[in-house]
């Protein structure tokens, strides 16, 4: 259902157990981020009120013991498509971004060399984010470069010729004003426990050997053909 009080509701996008999937406050334009793993930057188009109209979704899926990510963001893509008539094309878009490139000191990266990663206590399979600190056991530079962009206002496309895999990667700075409202209000009221630190740009040269140089970057882009407002019968926007 349309989300009148917006202003005093806290946004989000909550998985529930049982196969529930509870939306609040959130714009169409977000839900297809949410839905497709796009940014908000790559999606273009749609209706004046894409980005502004909020709504609220309870949806749940048919089998309640469907309840991964993948199958609510599938139900979701359905939903999207009945209640919201959404169609929409990719393309590849320049805009500016920034490159993922080798510092000239060389890369500071262990490779993984293709050992199995067993995720423990300490050590975490793939790449895992908080404000201010990205780290993993089995990051590849493409996904490095993609959660970079997730903190940044601009895109970032890996440039560093780096194949494989890497361990023990870890990244440390203290965020900026822009990088905390990125991560959400939440974080945003977060303390930084060493307001001395490095900023982004230095600790990617001094602990992993990398840089970001601005350049116009390719990126797959969301393009919306059309989308409606769900009609007053359809307000309730729920699966059964």
């Amino acid at each position: 259902k349309r989300n009148i009080d917006r202003e005093l509701t806290m946004s989000g996008i909550t998985r529930i157990s049982g196969g529930r999937l509870s939306v609040k406050a959130t714009t169409l334009k977000a839900l297809i981020g949410f839905t497709y793993r796009a940014k908000e930057r790559e999606i273009t188009g749609g209706p004046a009120w894409f980005d502004s109209e909020r709504y609220d979704i309870e949806a749940k899926a048919p089998d309640s013991s469907a309840g991964s990510e993948f199958e609510l963001r599938v139900m979701l893509q359905t939903l999207l498509a009945e209640r919201f008539k959404l169609k929409f094309h990719t393309d590849t878009k320049e805009m500016p971004g920034y490159e993922l490139l080798v510092a000239k000191s060389g890369p500071k990266l262990t490779p993984n060399n293709g050992a199995d990663c067993v995720p423990d206590a300490e050590h975490v399979c793939g790449l895992i984010t908080r404000i201010g600190q990205i780290r993993g056991q089995d990051g590849t530079m493409p996904q490095f470069a993609d959660v970079l962009s997730g903190f940044m206002d601009r895109p970032v496309a890996d440039k560093t010729g780096l194949t494989g895999s890497f361990k023990d990667l870890k990244l440390e700075w203290v965020p900026d004003e822009h990088q905390y409202q990125n991560w959400g209000a939440l974080a945003y009221t977060r303390p930084v426990s060493d307001p001395d630190g490095p900023s982004l740009f230095t600790a990617l040269q001094e602990q992993l050997g990398l840089r970001l140089e601005p350049q116009k970057v390719p990126i797959k882009v969301i393009v919306i053909d059309s989308a409606e407002k769900p009609t007053e019968n359809e307000a309730a926007i729920s699966t059964p």
